[in-house]
């Protein structure tokens, strides 16, 4: 299990490409670390597909944003800064589903959206019914000591299976979710959303 340091790119720069780098190069169990008390922006969604953690310096220090510059279209194709997801595992012509503990850890991060429209957009804010971090079908992650703030959909969204459904959240902090007057009919601390196929009990 390795810790693989993103490279720094400088205070108020775009992180991305750095951040996808490191998650390129780690594979199951390891930690990308970004241990550097700085703000950066981040133009794109960086997809997990892998069973890899994401550490910070802290939630007051180490601060992932969005750029005020990106367009509301950008957000909502974008979609959310980091997605972790578990796919479908095909082995020998057969696929079947990885319901294994994923043990994903999110932590030390505050992530940021665009300041957010308190009317209908006229005073330059954001509409964007954006999100910040999602978990797809991911058993078993923590995310905990980090802040999501700004964010038009929700801070963090979990998608899980009808009959499997295994995460913890604590210690967070969910700011300012919500965008224009009536908020999009949207604005969520934390959205949990089942496939919907079948009635568990």
């Amino acid at each position: 299990m390795a810790v693989i340091t993103v490279v720094d790119p400088g205070e108020n720069n775009d992180i991305y490409t750095n951040l996808l780098a490191a998650f390129t190069a780690a594979s199951d169990g390891d930690t990308v670390s970004i241990p550097y008390s700085k703000t950066y922006v981040i133009t794109g969604n960086i997809t997990v597909t892998k069973k890899v953690s994401l550490i910070g310096n802290g939630i007051s220090n180490t601060i992932i944003k969005r750029s005020e510059v990106s367009s509301d279209g950008q957000l909502e194709t974008w979609n959310s800064i980091i997605t972790f997801t578990r796919p479908n595992i095909t082995v020998s012509g057969y696929t079947y589903n990885d319901d294994k503990p994923c043990g994903i850890v999110l932590s030390g991060i505050t992530f940021k959206s665009k300041i957010p429209s308190t009317d209908d957009g006229t005073d330059g804010g954001s509409m964007a019914a954006d999100r910040g971090v999602r978990f797809i079908n991911c058993v078993d992650f923590k995310v905990y000591n980090c802040r999501f703030e700004n964010f038009g959909d929700g801070g963090l969204e979990v998608r899980h299976r009808d009959y499997l459904a295994r995460g913890l959240v604590y210690n967070c902090e969910f700011y300012n979710n919500a965008k224009g007057a009536l908020g999009l009919g949207l604005g969520y601390g934390v959205t949990v959303y089942g496939e919907g196929k079948e009635w568990v009990y």
